[in-house]
Formats: C-alpha cells, structure tokens, sequence
C-alpha cells in the first residue's frame, strides 16, 4: 500500500497548474519548449514496425504525460510488447534497423535511423498484460497507448510523490471522460485504491 500523500496545498496548486494549461498540454509544450517532440521519429518507426510484425504492443512510461494532458518534458522512450520469445523478437528487430544492446526481458534498442536508444519490455512494468488493458488500448495519436485509466494506476504504482502528484494531474485533467468504474476496478487489483480514493477526494472529481 503506497503510503506517500499529497498535501492540501499540492492539490491547490495541481488544480491552478493544470487550469492555466488549458485543455491542450501539446500546444501548451510547442509554444514552451518547441524543441521537444514528445511522438519523435523513433516512436513512429517502432510503432509502425511492430504493428507490421503485428504485436501487442505500448508506449508508455512518462514520456507520454502530454498526451494525457500534462506538459512534462522527458526524454527516455519505453515500449512494452507483448510476445512469447523476447530474444526472437530482438532479432526480428535487428532486421528492421533496430540493434539490441541488451538480450533479456527489459532489453535496450538503438534505432539506427535515428540514432535513439529505446526501451523494450516484455510488459508495461509495473502494469501487467490483461485482456481488459489490451482492449484499451488507444490509438488517438497513431501509437498505441494506455488507457487514461490504466496510466494513472501506472503512475500510482511507481509511487514516489512526483509520481503521485503527475496521477493527480491526469486525473484533474480527464476527470470529465474517466471510467470510473474500471479505474477503480483497476486500482483494487493494484493494491491503490485508497490513496486513488484519496487524490478523487481531494480533487472533487
């Protein structure tokens, strides 16, 4: 159980943020930080070859915030497939322009078309592959992402209090579109139903 809360002036704070964001975290990011492209070409190139090889697979980690609606600037790429030999895909892989730098379950790729290192899991840790994340799965962006309620028990799970205060800030922002139901189913078999309970509470979502 994460034991880690926010305080009632971080909820205050987290609400004038994300107010004066508005509802456009990617245009509020390209007028702030024009440099960074949150969708690089290496995600589309890895996207696009493993939805050719056709693979479960995610983009995740907190490279993706903006688009759940926080700006947030970060620059590792993680991706999650869902595949039965880990070392074949590698090598599938290797032949798409991708070289492993590392061989097990949380392997490292170098894009050689763009020179990027990525990420590769064999699920979207600390999440666990299932049916019901799988059918979520959300292609608004042309990649493959999680569902706005399976990201935020994601950021719950990694549990630090920046972690925390980023699942309070998707959930402020998407509070009109959320499944509450699955959200909460999902944060009972998680273990974080409490602290979710808690930040819905203190947000008056």
């Amino acid at each position: 159980m994460i034991s880690i809360m926010l305080s009632r002036r971080d909820y205050e704070r987290i609400i004038r943020e994300m107010d004066s964001v508005g509802k456009d975290a990617l245009a509020y990011l390209r007028e702030s930080s024009p440099w960074f492209n949150v969708l690089e070409p290496s995600i589309i190139h890895l996207s696009e070859t493993l939805s050719r090889l056709n693979l479960t697979h995610v983009l995740y980690g907190l490279r993706v915030l903006p688009l759940y609606g926080v700006p947030h600037i970060f620059k590792e790429i993680s991706f999650a497939v869902k595949v039965e030999d880990f070392a074949e895909l590698l090598q599938k892989l290797s032949d798409e322009g991708f070289i492993k730098l590392s061989s097990n379950d949380e392997g490292m790729l170098l894009d050689l078309q763009n020179n990027r290192v990525i990420h590769l899991l064999s699920r979207p840790k600390p999440l666990n592959w299932s049916d019901k994340l799988i059918e979520r799965l959300d292609r608004r962006y042309g990649v493959n992402l999680l569902s706005v309620e399976d990201y935020i028990i994601y950021l719950l799970l990694l549990g630090k209090i920046s972690h925390i205060e980023l699942a309070a800030k998707v959930l402020y922002v998407n509070k009109d579109s959320l499944d509450r139901e699955y959200l909460r189913e999902v944060a009972v078999n998680y273990g974080v139903e409490e602290i979710l309970e808690k930040i819905l509470t203190e947000l008056g979502i």
